[in-house]
């Protein structure tokens, strides 16, 4: 008999004679398995929940003009690159800006986000991104809106900005002159952000992400 031999031998053998060892080892064997399994869901999940449950809360600073005569003519480049100075100052601290405009696709209302992309690739990385992440001239749209436009990556979409739509106070006079903007779709992602949220966070330069709904 060979030493294989042999060695199988001795394994059958304590087997059936220890069976209730045996089957310890076995289950011992699988709890530890699904132990690890589920450690490795938790550590994969739990930061991806936090942050889809941060996001949900909208942002954490929203910055907007003093005084109602200011909300009409937007906000001051250089006051805001001072907040955003502040916010980068705590070095553990990662932040993302977004500028909210209403705008018009198809003659429909929507909600457009002037962002900084590296700064909110950075925060999102859980975001499912179909194509690349825009670049100047370019936006990334939600599937939902992708969907209701028909619209698929690299397809050219007409962005009409109406001045009255971003106004706080209602105004019974003639509407404002609308103004459009051809933009290519970079990339369909998926976003957090509500169609509802108004206001302007802080406001940086680079793409636009359009949101879900």
């Amino acid at each position: 008999m060979t030493n294989r031999g042999m060695f199988l031998t001795m394994l059958w053998g304590a087997v059936f004679r220890r069976r209730s060892r045996a089957v310890m080892a076995v289950v011992a064997s699988m709890v530890g398995a699904a132990t690890l399994f589920c450690l490795a869901a938790v550590c994969i999940a739990v930061p991806q929940q936090m942050n889809e449950e941060m996001r949900a809360y909208g942002a954490n600073l929203i910055v907007t003009p003093s005084d109602a005569e200011r909300k009409t003519q937007g906000i001051d480049a250089k006051a805001m690159r001072g907040v955003t100075a502040l916010v980068s100052a705590g070095h553990s601290v990662k932040s993302a800006a977004y500028r909210y405009e209403s705008v018009r696709i198809n003659s429909a209302p929507y909600t457009i986000a002037g962002v900084d992309p590296h700064a909110v690739k950075t925060l999102n990385r859980h975001w499912n991104v179909t194509g690349r992440w825009p670049s100047a001239g370019n936006v990334m749209i939600g599937r939902d809106v992708a969907d209701a436009l028909g619209a698929k990556v690299g397809s050219r979409i007409t962005i009409g900005y109406r001045a009255s739509d971003n106004r706080s106070s209602s105004s019974s006079g003639p509407s404002d002159a609308s103004t459009s903007e051809s933009a290519k779709s970079d990339g369909q992602g998926s976003s957090e952000q509500d169609s509802d949220e108004q206001g302007s966070d802080e406001q940086t330069a680079g793409g636009s992400e359009g949101n879900d709904g």
